[in-house]
């Protein structure tokens, strides 16, 4: 089991260098009388960092008249906020970074971070098994192929855009921060490194994704300028009977749909999203319980916005208007109503694996038989003969040879155990009634002698007690 000797990232820790261009976070709200005994004791062990009103009671209720309005384009929508801005602004606000290993690189320009980052590919090492180790902060890709490794580094590249967008988004106007965990913010180990395209007539093959992308939308661009005059131009995609509108935004997302294609993606928890309107609603949906003023009237949950509580009156509880012309099943969209004829009414199978008879009635489902032919992974340890489709599963069973137990998040008030760190934070916010600022830095948790991760502070408190 290769390891990178990289020390693994602390839950919403920020880089000293970095904190020019990072998000501003509020440290919470001074603590006013606390009860005596064990909320006394425990406020000793929080730091601004951990929030120090995260207390089982030990804060005095805020006032009611407090003010808890959210700004203005939470409501209304981000991209109206953005658009006083110019697109550099938006983009380029915040530095790209380079995080592999010590590097330090900063720029604002494109094509010179692309450049940068796939110029680690020559200096990589190989292991002791002649596989490649990708050096990017909270990476663990290996592979022995060099034509691989590039176009790991170039996903690096623009996946590191993506995420210097959102940081320019969050500079300019003022949005919630993303309090998920930040272990999985850069592992991009199951992202393909060979890019395909399906339009009609074409085979090209790309390993760079941007050149995909650009490599699609030539062709789009091509057929909606031939063709848009006479209202006649189609998206020649494989299995796509999409008509491209004369709007060229319309075509321009239709497009970046069978590619995949993101514009900002989280630089907390790394998820990707196609507009910063996705992005919005992702980051709305973590808010603490004080901010989420909108109520459903028919199952009572609140949400931060109106859109929210939109998505989930017209999801959960509007009308299914759209009827199945076979069979008495009922749906609330139409996109529902047509993959339901599709899979149950139809014999018609359009999307075909290359590599066997199988067909399917949607791409979801051929994505997912794909995973069947991909190579497996095998467990490198002497005796054992077990292959798995994935690392992660790999991870998970490398823990039995060494005789190692998964991460054990615990409570330290409760004794409450759970999997992963957002769950513990979700808990005590929860469970032990603390309150979060909008755009509080998240719970950070330590390894304790016990092999079992509690609160950073409590940690260090018992640390410096026993020294």
């Amino acid at each position: 089991m290769e390891k990178s000797g990289k020390k693994p990232r602390a839950n919403g820790e920020i880089k000293a260098e970095q904190a020019v261009d990072d998000v501003a976070f509020d440290s919470g709200k001074a603590m006013n009388d606390l009860k005596p005994t064990m909320e006394e004791f425990l406020y000793k062990q929080l730091t601004d960092d951990d929030l120090k009103d995260l207390l089982a009671g030990g804060v005095e209720e805020a006032n009611e008249d407090e003010s808890k309005a959210l700004p203005a384009h939470m409501e209304f929508g981000v991209i109206d906020a953005l658009k006083k801005f110019s697109m550099e602004a938006r983009r380029h606000t915040s530095k790209l970074r380079c995080q592999w290993g010590e590097c330090k690189f900063r720029t604002r320009k494109d094509p010179e971070y692309i450049w940068h980052v796939e110029s680690h590919a020559e200096t990589g090492e190989r292991n002791q098994y002649g596989s490649l180790v990708c050096e990017w902060e909270g990476c663990d890709y290996l592979t022995p192929k060099s034509e691989q490794f590039l176009s790991h580094l170039h996903f690096h590249g623009y996946h590191g855009q993506l995420k210097a967008h959102a940081r320019s988004v969050h500079r300019l106007i003022d949005i919630p921060v993303c309090n998920r965990d930040t272990d999985n913010r850069n592992m991009i180990s199951e992202q393909p490194t060979t890019f395909e395209c399906e339009w009609d007539g074409c085979d090209s093959r790309f390993i760079r994704i941007l050149d995909f992308f650009q490599h699609v939308m030539n062709h789009a661009n091509e057929e909606h300028m031939k063709n848009c005059a006479e209202n006649s131009a189609w998206c020649r995609w494989k299995n796509c009977d999409f008509k491209l509108d004369r709007k060229c935004f319309r075509y321009r997302n239709h497009v970046a749909r069978h590619t995949n294609q993101k514009d900002i993606a989280c630089d907390v928890c790394g998820a990707m999203f196609i507009n910063p309107r996705k992005y919005l609603l992702h980051v709305c949906r973590r808010l603490d319980l004080s901010f989420r003023r909108h109520q459903c009237l028919q199952c009572g949950r609140y949400y931060s916005t109106k859109r929210l509580l939109g998505i989930h009156c017209y999801e959960v509880h509007g009308p299914a208007t759209h009827l199945c012309s076979h069979c008495p099943a009922k749906f609330r969209r139409p996109g529902q109503l047509t993959e339901h004829i599709r899979r149950n009414h139809t014999k018609d199978l359009p999307f075909v694996c290359d590599k066997c008879e199988y067909r399917a009635a949607t791409m979801g489902d051929l994505t997912v038989h794909a995973q069947r032919h991909k190579d497996v992974i095998r467990c490198p340890e002497v005796g054992c003969n077990l292959a798995f489709s994935t690392k992660n599963s790999l991870r998970t069973h490398l823990l039995q040879h060494y005789d190692l137990r998964p991460k054990v998040f615990e409570c330290h008030l409760c004794r409450q155990q759970y999997r992963f760190g957002a769950l513990l934070s979700k808990h005590m916010f929860f469970a032990h009634k603390g309150k979060r600022l909008t755009n509080a830095i998240p719970l950070r948790f330590k390894l304790d002698a016990d092999g079992i991760f509690r609160l950073r502070s409590y940690v260090d408190s018992k640390q410096d007690r026993s020294s």
